[in-house]
């Protein structure tokens, strides 16, 4: 079992839309309010706090996947996420970050976008 606060997190990520319309290769359909509901990040947020957050994915898929029993790790509701559930939302991470580089820079510089 995960500790309470990592599998709260890791449902939230694998709940977003973000996360569904990657899972089912609608990719153009991610929108930048979709990717930041994805990190939980404050749509008001800035500067240093923007990366804080955004850093915060990986290290929460690599806390998750050092909890692993053999493939998977089972949740409080008997759900099951296995290694390649994280490996997609690591790509779905890296795929935001890319695919919405300008955003976030424009974010940290406190700018709307």
């Amino acid at each position: 079992m995960l500790p309470k606060d990592l599998e709260c997190q890791l449902t939230a990520m694998l709940n977003t839309v973000a996360f569904r319309r990657y899972a089912d290769g609608m990719t153009r359909e991610i929108t930048y309010r979709d990717a930041i509901r994805f990190w939980d990040l404050s749509e008001i947020a800035q500067g240093d706090e923007v990366d804080q957050t955004i850093d915060k994915v990986p290290v929460l898929l690599v806390r998750v996947e050092q909890l692993l029993i053999g493939e998977t790790v089972k949740l409080s509701d008997g759900q099951s996420v296995s290694r390649a559930d994280l490996q997609s939302l690591a790509a779905v991470h890296r795929f935001l970050v890319e695919q919405f580089s300008r955003n976030l820079r424009l974010q940290r510089e406190c700018r709307r976008f």
